[in-house]
C-alpha cells in the first residue's frame, strides 16, 4: 500500500470510517436523549422502553469501542485524535456507567455510578463532540 493510497493523507487527515463512526455515535446519541425525554414525559412508551433503551445502548457502547480502538490507532491530527479520543471514551464511561449504576443497585457503587454515566460522562462526550466538530470544519475551510 502506497502513501498515495493509504486512508491517511499524510497531514493527518481521517479517513471515512472515523467520520462515519463519529456520525453514527453523535446520532445514537441524540436518540438516547430523545428516548430519556420521550419516556419521563410519557408513561404510555415505559412498557416499551425496557426492550428498547438495552438495544440503543448497546449500539452506542459498540460504537464507542470502534471509535475509541480507530482514534488510538490512526495518525491523526493531534487536536482532533485528542477530541476523537474523548468522544470515544466518554462514550463509553457514559454506557459502562449506565450499565454498572442498573447491576449494583441497592449498594453505595449505584450513586458513584449514575453521577458518573448520568452527567460527568455525557459532558465530557458533549466537549469532545463539539471539539471533533470544530477541528473538522477548521480543517475544511
Amino acid at each position: 500500500m502506497t502513501i498515495k493510497n493509504s486512508p491517511l493523507i499524510k497531514g493527518g487527515k481521517p479517513n471515512a470510517t472515523i467520520l462515519s463512526l463519529f456520525w453514527a455515535l453523535v446520532s445514537i446519541f441524540i436518540i438516547l436523549l430523545g428516548f430519556i425525554v420521550t419516556l419521563s414525559l410519557t408513561s404510555a412508551l415505559r412498557e416499551y422502553g425496557k426492550f428498547i433503551f438495552p438495544v440503543v445502548l448497546s449500539i452506542f457502547l459498540l460504537l464507542s469501542l470502534a471509535l475509541l480502538t480507530m482514534a488510538l490507532r490512526e495518525k491523526i491530527e493531534k487536536k482532533l485524535k485528542i477530541f476523537l479520543i474523548l468522544t470515544g471514551a466518554s462514550a463509553l464511561g457514559t454506557a459502562a456507567g449506565i450499565l454498572l449504576e442498573n447491576f449494583l443497585t441497592g449498594t453505595l457503587g449505584e450513586g458513584i455510578f449514575f453521577v458518573i454515566g448520568v452527567i460527568i460522562a455525557p459532558l465530557g462526550f458533549l466537549a469532545g463532540m463539539i471539539g471533533s466538530i470544530v477541528c473538522l470544519t477548521k480543517r475544511s475551510t
